[in-house]
């Protein structure tokens, strides 16, 4: 079996069964390889020190100081993924930063107790979760709202760390800037990440990103009910300043190599001209399943299997599907499920703009990486038909902004945010004209839409929060 991606001039090239398509030597700037904790991060050196204080004086406001053992800050970003939209689920290749925003949990221990609590200013559906050491999650009655992913992060920690007690653990969640959850920057999986990284905290052992990864992927799979890749949690956990990191989820997923082998982080060259901008729309919804009906995030995740075994027999993904029986299988495919055929479609072009498009990166050409970015996002709209009218006036505004060298939905595309990369200095700008126009159209959202400027940065982070206090 073969599987294979669009050339540039329209043609197919094959890979053997297994393999991942080689970038040149000049744009794999070397494996990731450091570790998700870094002890480094003290004053002067994390940039939100101001909240991470807050945080740190709520919780020993919650829990007086003499009870607690050393208060510790874990840090996680939310992230923006400019290629590889909606195939991380199907073994694709994807790119994604962590932007300069995200999730603060600050913990400590508290002796004599076996009760943990996990407190959070964000959210408007629990103010406090309360579970004991060793019953994190009840089958009879689990957890809703944002309290699933603290019990399904616990049950999972406890799992991979059996010989581990969560026995007392304090948390407070905050925000870095508040109102940016649910908004197409991936909040949950930022969520996630920082929780268990807390509560892994002093465990025996190792702990590695890809544990970390699979971790955060279950607890979105298994207990909020989303069908989702790896995209998230591995760009969140790994990410480095001045990087776009590319994620062969294919290679990870299904021949289970380690994000050592698997992920690879692209240098920006030096004199980046540009910059990224997130636009949010102010539209927030559940992508989960609700009500016993299937999401519509789901559902396109089952309408891409679907058309990965009608294409090809066996295949459970279209990573699983070679090239030559998409295109010798898909006019059929499309005169019967023409709706299976555009999902295809999408899989097999976003694969080929995300190969383009790290070699556009590293070679500094981001005019021609924004182009892919608009064009990627067109087939979002039409072959994987997703988005809403909010999004749809985001986008269509951008790419006619002046500055404006690309745009496209930023995470699952029902939702959220557009992602724009622009002229270096253009995005404050260009963010203020499109939110005037925007609010003027959709005037229901206009007290939640809002813009961010962001660079390439750092990923997950662990450390002492008497460094910064």
């Amino acid at each position: 079996m073969a599987s294979g991606s669009f050339d540039k001039d329209g043609s197919i090239r094959a890979y053997p069964a297994g393999e991942s398509p080689a970038l040149d030597v000049s744009v794999s700037v070397g494996l990731y390889s450091r570790p998700w904790k870094n002890s480094d991060a003290g004053a002067g050196r994390f940039r939100h020190a101001q909240p991470a204080s807050k945080a740190i004086a709520n919780l020993r406001a919650y829990y007086h100081p003499e009870n607690l053992t050393r208060t510790q800050v874990a840090y996680a970003p939310y992230r923006a993924a400019p290629l590889g939209a909606h195939v991380d689920h199907q073994g694709g290749l994807v790119t994604g930063f962590a932007t300069g925003e995200g999730i603060l949990v600050v913990f400590a221990r508290r002796e004599n107790t076996n009760v943990c609590e996990v407190r959070s200013t964000h959210v408007s559906d629990g103010d406090v979760v309360r579970f004991e050491d060793n019953n994190t999650w009840d089958e009879n009655c689990p957890p809703t709202g944002w309290h699933r992913y603290v019990c399904g992060a616990a049950t999972l920690v406890r799992r991979l760390k059996p010989e581990h007690s969560l026995a007392g653990l304090v948390a407070c969640v905050h925000t870095t800037t508040p109102g940016l959850h649910g908004q197409g920057v991936s909040s949950s999986a930022a969520l996630t990440a920082a929780l268990a990284a807390a509560m892994l905290e002093g465990a025996p052992g190792s702990v590695t990103p890809d544990d970390l990864v699979r971790l955060c992927r279950s607890v979105e799979n298994d207990f909020c009910g989303l069908s989702c890749g790896i995209l998230d949690m591995a760009v969140i956990v790994n990410s480095r300043r001045n990087h776009l990191l590319l994620v062969d989820c294919h290679a990870h997923d299904r021949l289970n190599e380690s994000l050592s082998k698997c992920a690879h982080l692209l240098s920006a060259p030096s004199d980046v001209a540009c910059e990224a901008l997130l636009v949010f729309s102010g539209v927030r919804s559940n992508l989960a399943a609700e009500g016993g009906s299937p999401s519509p995030y789901n559902q396109r995740v089952a309408e891409c299997r679907d058309a990965a075994q009608s294409i090809h027999a066996g295949a459970e993904l279209l990573a699983d599907v070679p090239t030559s029986s998409f295109l010798r299988r898909g006019g059929l495919l499309a005169a019967k499920h023409p709706h299976l055929f555009r999902r295809a479609a999408h899989y097999f072009g976003e694969r080929q703009r995300v190969l383009d498009g790290c070699e556009l990166f590293a070679k500094g050409k981001f005019a021609e990486f924004g182009m892919l970015m608009t064009e990627s996002c067109h087939s979002s709209i039409h072959n994987y038909e997703c988005g809403c009218a909010p999004l749809r006036s985001l986008f269509e505004a951008l790419v006619q902004t002046r500055g404006v060298l690309g745009a496209r939905y930023s995470g699952a595309g029902f939702r959220g945010a557009v992602l724009a990369l622009c002229e270096r200095g253009a995005g404050v700008t260009s963010g203020e004209m499109v939110l005037e126009q925007y609010r003027a159209t959709h005037p229901e959202y206009a007290d939640d839409a809002t813009y961010l400027v962001c660079n390439l940065e750092d990923g997950l982070v662990v450390f002492d929060g008497d460094d910064i206090v």
